[in-house]
């Protein structure tokens, strides 16, 4: 941290929290647990049509490079955008999603 007054307020809100370090670590870990998670019904309120969610996995890993962030709330947001432009939410999050270059 650059910042030792973000710092101390992080170790502070550490020190109050149970804290698991799941060491997942590597891309590929990531994307594993990304999908045992969603296996568990995380996107159930969605409601997608079959294969939706196979199709919002497989962008997931082929992407996961280019993602601004492989996590949880990626898939959120991912599953967001596919929700609301389902004909053109790929190029969407390709806009709003991933690091540029």
């Amino acid at each position: 941290m650059k910042s030792k007054k973000l710092k101390d307020h992080l170790e502070a809100l550490e020190s109050r929290c149970h804290y698991l370090d799941l060491t997942i670590d590597t891309e590929r870990e990531k994307v594993l647990r990304i999908k045992q998670i969603v296996e568990d019904g995380m996107l159930d309120k969605y409601d997608f049509e079959a294969g939706a969610v196979e199709e919002l996995l497989t962008f997931i890993d082929t992407n996961k490079k280019k993602l601004r962030e492989l996590s949880l709330r990626m898939v959120l947001k991912l599953a967001d955008l596919k929700a609301s432009f389902p004909d053109r939410w790929e190029s969407v999050a390709s806009m709003t999603c991933m690091r540029r270059g």
